[in-house]
């Protein structure tokens, strides 16, 4: 799961859906409005990549009701879609879709998600084009921390700070090797899980660790505050560690 937390209104949960589909690659409007040949109408999110020199584009139809979708909402938007001429339409919902919604859609260019359903769809894309490459750049200090050539110079406290950058920057990577690099999502016939967090007693035993890391990292139990934990200690460590290194460097 991208994200546990539902949205609170329709604007919001159009704006997630935008915020999705952009770390996905995609290039994304919100409230955009588009000329059919019918006349002009409304997209509660438009998204839009250019696949080896093709256009594909996305529209999608955000409802968050309590009640569940009914047919007519989908034969309206099935005709918008046709109408713009997009590849895919998607209606993305906090609740549900009728039978009769269901059967509508079957054998169309049009999908009906639900919020959690919508994070499962775009996961792989979400994952390779933002998770894990934020993760990397967040605590990639651009030279070797482990053996530094001021290392003797440093007084009592910042070899102290130095021993807990280091250490948090080890551990950070060694946190990232527990998930699949990127770029193997796409080699053919490639074996790879996605962690399913929280990571505690799955990469580590809290009752037994005595690491640098806090232990909110290890009980994030979705990828989007995970990755906030993460991402912001690697740049604090980056910082602290760049710091120390304009210090102490030679000149």
């Amino acid at each position: 799961m991208i994200t546990n937390s539902l949205p609170e209104t329709w604007r919001d949960l159009q704006n997630k859906v935008g915020d999705i589909l952009e770390k996905c690659g995609f290039q994304v409007e919100v409230e955009k409005i588009l000329k059919s040949v019918r006349g002009k109408v409304e997209i509660d999110v438009y998204a839009e990549e250019n696949v080896k020199g093709r256009k594909y584009s996305i529209i999608c139809e955000c409802k968050h009701w309590k009640s569940n979708i009914p047919q007519n909402i989908i034969h309206g938007f099935r005709t918008v879609t046709n109408d713009l001429g997009a590849n895919i339409g998607i209606i993305i919902t906090t609740s549900d879709f009728q039978s009769g919604s269901i059967e509508s859609a079957n054998l169309t260019n049009i999908k009906l998600l639900s919020w959690q359903s919508f994070q499962n769809e775009f996961f792989e894309s979400w994952y390779s084009k933002y998770f894990y490459k934020t993760m990397n750049i967040s605590h990639s200090v651009g030279k070797d921390y482990n053996i530094v050539e001021w290392f003797d110079d440093l007084n009592k406290d910042d070899r102290s700070k130095y021993y807990s950058v280091r250490n948090i920057l080890n551990e950070l990577s060694h946190v990232q090797g527990f998930f699949p690099m990127s770029f193997l999502l796409e080699m053919e016939n490639y074996k790879y899980e996605f962690p399913i967090l929280p990571l505690e007693n799955k990469l580590v035993n809290l009752d037994e660790y005595y690491g640098d890391l806090p232990l909110d990292i290890f009980k994030a139990s979705d990828y989007e505050v995970f990755l906030k934990i993460f991402t912001e200690l690697g740049r604090n460590a980056v910082k602290e560690f760049k710091e120390l290194d304009e210090k102490y460097k030679y000149d």
